[in-house]
This record gives C-alpha cells, sequence and structure tokens, in this order.
C-alpha cells in the first residue's frame, strides 16, 4: 500500500489532487497538508 503527502497552500488544488489521486488509485492513502510545518 501507497501513502501519498499532498502539501500546497491552495486547498483548492490540493482537494483536487486528492481526489483525483483517490479516484485513479482507492488502495492508496492520500494525506492533505498546507504547508511542510504541519506534513
Amino acid at each position: 500500500m501507497y501513502k501519498i503527502l499532498i502539501i500546497d497552500d491552495e486547498p483548492r488544488h490540493r482537494k483536487g489532487l486528492a481526489n483525483l489521486i483517490s479516484k485513479l488509485r482507492p488502495s492508496y492513502e492520500v494525506y492533505q497538508f498546507k504547508n511542510g510545518g504541519e506534513a
């Protein structure tokens, strides 16, 4: 199983990319953060 970290300060971009990955690869775990400190 893969874990994907998406780090971006733009929530729209971050959520869009997370949704796309989740649809294409449902077995992947996708985590979203707005900056490196939060991650």
